[in-house]
């Protein structure tokens, strides 16, 4: 016993020395103050997180009032074709309505009228365009009284389109042709702003069949991509989007989707 005593009192008094007791609280320092920045590092990015996640509804919330306003126009030039086309007993002089400003601006909407065929009889921009015969945003106003809205298709002149159409009818209801209002798809993603969504941020429109009329990403637009809309989701607009990968390009995320009406 009196052994055991003595070397206990010899390693407490090692212990003591202050080479092994400023290591000593040097280290336990360092624990403190690693515990300290870890616990701060979780509860910044946790609130990084959700700001993060709040903006993305934020954002979904101003691009839905934005397309909304724009498809608002859209067909309301759609309506109004439709009812000078069949009030003149099925003729129309889009020129002389342009000049009068009566339709949207020629620079980014392109106003066509077809006939029961297909062919195009009237439009504000010539283009090589001459029918419209096997498209389904003119086959689909046959038996409907409703907007049609096409999926993105690459022009001749490079660009990729969006065309939205109405059905014109005879005096005896039946059909007449479609009066058309083609956009440019990316002009449905031309908010996009990098100081706010950064360079692998995501701004797009999904139709209901789960293919992207435009979706840009930083500086780059594509167009008639598949999504799945089901990889959406329908998110409330009280509850944050978790970061998840999105399935089209597997980039993280905090995802919003907004339906509209």
């Amino acid at each position: 016993m009196p052994q055991q005593h003595a070397g206990l009192r010899r390693w407490t008094s090692r212990l003591a020395e202050p080479y092994v007791v400023f290591p000593l609280i040097a280290v336990l320092l360092l624990a403190v103050i690693w515990g300290a920045t870890s616990s701060l590092i979780r509860v910044e990015r946790d609130s990084a997180a959700r700001a993060a996640a709040a903006s993305s509804l934020e954002l979904a919330d101003t691009y839905e009032a934005q397309v909304v306003r724009a498809l608002r126009e859209i067909d309301q030039t759609l309506k109004f074709i439709k009812f000078a086309y069949e009030r003149n007993g099925g003729t129309l002089d889009l020129e002389a309505l342009k000049s009068q400003g009566l339709l949207p601006p020629d620079l980014l909407f392109v106003v066509s009228v077809a006939d029961a065929r297909g062919e195009i009889s009237a439009t504000t921009r010539p283009s090589q365009v001459a029918s419209v015969a096997g498209h389904n945003f003119f086959l689909d106003q046959r038996g409907a009284d409703a907007i049609a809205i096409s999926r993105a298709q690459h022009g001749s002149d490079g660009e990729w389109k969006l065309h939205f159409s109405r059905g014109l009818r005879k005096p005896d209801g039946t059909f007449a042709g479609v009066a058309i209002v083609s956009v440019a798809a990316a002009y449905f993603v031309s908010g996009y702003e990098a100081s706010r969504l950064g360079g692998e941020g995501l701004l797009g429109i999904l139709g209901a069949d789960g293919v992207f009329r435009a979706r840009r990403s930083g500086d780059t637009v594509r167009h008639a991509e598949s999504a799945g809309l089901g990889a959406l989701g329908t998110l409330r607009t009280d509850q944050l989007p978790p970061a998840t990968a999105n399935p089209w390009d597997g980039v993280r995320r905090f995802t919003a989707a907004r339906e509209l009406f």
